[in-house]
């Protein structure tokens, strides 16, 4: 009878080991997931604030620019990153936002953005007024893009940035011509009426935008 107590309780230690083994697993795993997921919040904190500043950066550019003389219809935006930004109306330096003769600025793409577009073709809704304003666009991922509207006050989903459709863009050459059909951000969804930036879905794609002249 003793060796039988014996064995039960050996498999009754065998079996708690296992569950302990088991529970600690779980939390190992879950610190594990809290903490991939607040590192990667983190990243997109700063990414979204490199990005900001950057694009902040360009506006005040413009602004000097305009105030030493620059018409808005002979800023250039020319540079080697970018194709198809080549003003006609800039013949001088003094008027490429990316010169040193001009607005001072670099511009290296910032790794956070798939993409950069500016253009002078949309407006947004309650800035300025109805005619098109200056806009930087860059096409970011969510994650990123509901960081952005986090920063700036921005509601997103609950899980997703909010849902904004525009039509297609031009590269800005000087012109303010506007586009055709869908040319406004912000009146498919209010959050952006009056923001001068934020953080949009548009289809599947998701694009933090920046007004650099509001007209």
């Amino acid at each position: 009878m003793k060796k039988y107590n014996e064995r039960g309780n050996a498999v009754i230690f065998i079996l708690i080991t296992i569950a302990l083994l088991a529970a600690l697993a779980m939390v190992v795993t879950r610190s594990s997931d809290d903490t991939t997921s607040a590192g990667d919040r983190e990243r997109a904190r700063v990414e979204a604030s490199e990005l900001m500043r950057f694009s902040k950066g360009v506006e005040q550019a413009v602004k000097t620019m305009s105030m030493r003389g620059v018409s808005e219809n002979d800023l250039s935006f020319d540079v080697s990153y970018l194709s198809g930004y080549t003003n006609a109306g800039c013949t001088v330096d003094d008027c490429k936002v990316f010169n040193v003769a001009g607005g001072g600025l670099s511009f290296d793409g910032q790794s956070a953005a798939q993409s950069w577009s500016i253009f002078g073709d949309h407006a947004v809704q309650d800035i300025g007024s109805a005619s098109p304003d200056l806009v930087m666009q860059a096409k970011v991922g969510k994650s990123l893009c509901m960081e952005i509207n986090r920063i700036l006050s921005i509601p997103n989903a609950a899980s997703d940035a909010p849902a904004d459709d525009i039509s297609a863009t031009s590269a800005f050459t000087g012109s303010f011509t506007a586009a055709g059909g869908d040319g406004i951000i912000g009146n498919d969804s209010a959050d952006f009426a009056g923001k001068s930036a934020g953080c949009r879905k548009d289809g599947t794609d998701y694009y933090f935008y920046h007004v650099l002249i509001a007209r």
